[in-house]
């Protein structure tokens, strides 16, 4: 691997000299995006997720190729230690011809984590030694991307069918000197939609605005999208510089779509070695596997009092709102000579009935209802703890809050909280509740089942999470609901210090008032379940509910991320466990938005 150090060094030589030439000496300590490779040895063309990515193959005989997989001239003559340079036929496709799929020393090296100002060390890791699949692909995640110097690319989101006219990317030295920069449209598949020329540039070059792109002459659809700036820098000559997603979200029209959570349904097919025993004898077998993911949300009609899921609905209690997936069901089904199916899914789920001062459980694999369970008056929100055993309901206009045993079906305990509680989490501890108010978060002992400590705050707390990772609550807060006085922030809480080391999206909260669910709401603000935290990034972001949108927020490092406005206010927050959608609900105008997210 001689040749191949060699190329390591002379690529960071030129990567720090530029990063120092353009940021100075920078260190952020926060990241969130990941930089992620698939090469391709073989005649056909690979794509990467980091447009400005450099690979490189370490041939056997000890020489290296190197490819710029940003689709700019490959560099000739070529560097110390290369003998030869792999093809890239456009932005994001690295290929290395004239070689069988088979064992390959890869390294790779993001220059997406150079150019946002990230310190020698980890973002410059190269990762060898891979070997491609019969496909001849090798892919590897190689570094993270600090999140302060993310890109941003106005608030990164827009809803299908109100699609902004123009979007504002931010990218370091853009020029207009060859020619305007060009926004570069990708789709989830990573293929080429459209380029599209910006129409204005910063004077100090820091961003570009560009109309909103388009497919042909068609509006994008709903979905991810990647868009990357490429910058001319001569004639013939450019490079891309940043890149950065866009999320377009698809309505779908729903009766007083209230309450929201999402799971996946995981089904993996094994093609198995067929043994005498026949049908239902089967195992695994070595010729083939496949396994398909998809995110099902699991939504509460406030209006017609039930509850869907995947193509059934349950009728439940009278004006259902919060509802929480919990437990896992596993069925394998050998039902082939040749083949085995397992489907992995949420086993149960809980609503809220509001109206009718009750919980109802549901079989989600036998669409069945298990039981209705009694509480107190206007039951508003609810959280399961981490075991599935025991779910905590919050009574608003009991002032309670009710212990549910999810074997049983019966409430085990009963703790008096306080005027108009709306909001419940669990702490990270698993040892406490916490449950939010006006003007209080108060802490209830799971084994006391009372109150041992309350935090004053100013303004109604109405929805309440917890990041486990980062022992921090994420809360929503409205004052004075739901005048033109009134206002409405996010924050996060440290439970260490028990201080508020961030707070987000500040705004008036008379949005509100105009949408009551028909008056039926004991407030107009009540959004229970619309705070939830990611179970990825380690519990690092958070995403709130606004009098006009969402907002979504980095509570690791204390800032936001990104926004979106929606027609009316959101009432229900989602996202399925791998966080590959996120869902808003949206029943003041019977309809709920599928967003999807960056993943790999």
């Amino acid at each position: 691997m001689k040749s191949a150090c060699a190329f390591r060094f002379v690529v960071v030589l030129i990567m720090l000299t530029a990063l120092l030439t353009i940021f100075g000496c920078i260190s952020t300590p926060s990241v969130t995006t990941t930089s992620y490779f698939n090469a391709q040895v073989g005649t056909t063309s690979a794509q990467t997720l980091d447009p400005t990515a450099v690979t490189a193959i370490d041939i056997n005989s000890g020489n290296t190729r190197g490819c710029n997989a940003d689709g700019s001239v490959q560099p000739s003559p070529p560097p110390p230690g290369w003998v030869g340079v792999g093809s890239s036929p456009g932005i994001g496709q690295c290929v290395f011809s004239g070689y069988s799929p088979g064992s390959w020393d890869f390294e790779f090296f993001s220059g997406q984590c150079a150019v946002v100002g990230a310190p020698l060390g980890q973002p410059f890791d190269f990762q060898g030694f891979l070997t491609t699949d019969s496909s001849g692909h090798v892919s590897h995640t190689v570094c993270t991307i600090p999140e302060s110097a993310a890109p941003a690319a106005g608030s990164h989101f827009a809803i299908s069918g109100s699609l902004p006219s123009t979007v504002t990317v931010g990218a370091p030295g853009l020029t207009t000197s060859a020619g305007m920069p060009q926004l570069l449209t990708y789709n989830s598949s990573l293929s080429l939609v459209s380029t599209t020329a910006a129409s204005s540039v910063a004077s100090d070059g820091s961003s570009a605005t560009f109309p909103f792109p388009k497919s042909g002459s068609s509006s994008l659809s709903s979905g991810m999208y990647m868009f990357a700036v490429k910058n001319l820098t001569g004639s013939g000559q450019f490079k891309v510089i940043d890149a950065t997603h866009f999320s377009i979200g698809g309505t779908t029209a729903l009766a007083g779509a209230f309450g929201i959570d999402a799971g996946d349904i995981v089904v993996t097919s094994f093609t198995c070695e067929p043994p005498s025993g026949g049908p239902g004898k089967c195992v695994p077998g070595t010729t083939s596997t496949s396994k398909t993911r998809t995110p099902i949300p699991i939504l509460s009609e406030y209006y017609l009092n039930q509850v869907s899921y995947n193509g059934h609905t349950f009728a439940v209690g009278s004006e259902p709102v919060a509802i929480k997936e919990y437990g896992t069901s596993t069925v394998t089904n050998p039902n082939l000579y040749y083949e085995r199916v397992t489907t992995v899914q949420p086993a149960n789920a809980i609503v809220v009935n509001l109206g009718s001062a009750s919980v109802t459980i549901l079989d989600l694999v036998g669409n069945r209802i298990l039981a209705n369970v009694a509480v107190g008056s206007q039951p508003i929100a609810v959280a399961v703890n981490s075991g599935a055993s025991s779910a905590y309901v919050v009574n608003y206009g009991s002032g309670t809050l009710s212990e549910v045993s999810l074997s049983t079906y019966a409430v085990t305990r009963t703790a008096t909280i306080g005027s108009q509680p709306q909001s419940v989490a669990i702490d990270p501890s698993g040892s406490y509740v916490w449950v939010g108010g006006p003007n209080y978060l108060k802490e209830v002992s799971l084994s006391t089942f009372g109150v041992i400590a309350t935090q004053p705050v100013t303004g109604t707390v109405t929805s309440l999470a917890a990041s486990n990772a980062q022992n921090e609550l994420v809360y929503t807060l409205v004052a004075n609901c739901c005048s033109n006085s009134s206002t409405y922030s996010a924050h996060d809480l440290a439970l260490s210090s028990m201080t508020s080391p961030g707070s987000y999206a500040q705004a008036t909260a008379s949005p509100y008032s105009t949408y009551t669910m028909n008056g039926t709401l004991p407030s107009a603000a009540n959004i229970p379940h619309a705070t939830t935290v990611s179970t990825n990034f380690g519990n690092g972001i958070a995403a709130s509910a606004t009098p006009t949108g969402f907002v979504i927020f980095d509570v690791v490092s204390h800032k936001q991320i990104m926004s979106g406005n929606t027609p009316t206010p959101v009432r229900g927050i989602a996202s399925d466990p791998n966080n590959w959608v996120a869902y808003f609900t949206l029943p003041d105008s019977n309809e709920y938005i599928a967003v999807p997210l960056p993943h790999q």
